[in-house]
């Protein structure tokens, strides 16, 4: 997991990500400042 702050550094990490496992999706997620997080595994 990683966060990033500016539109150069999600470009950073999206050519490390592809180099790693180009054959996987990366998954993205908006933080939303003071809110609770839930994941639900199905």
């Amino acid at each position: 997991m990683n966060i990033v702050f500016s539109e150069d550094d999600l470009e950073q990490f999206f050519i490390q990500a592809t180099k790693i496992s180009p054959d996987y999706p990366v998954v993205l997620s908006k933080f939303i400042t003071e809110a609770k997080e839930l994941e639900v595994d199905r």
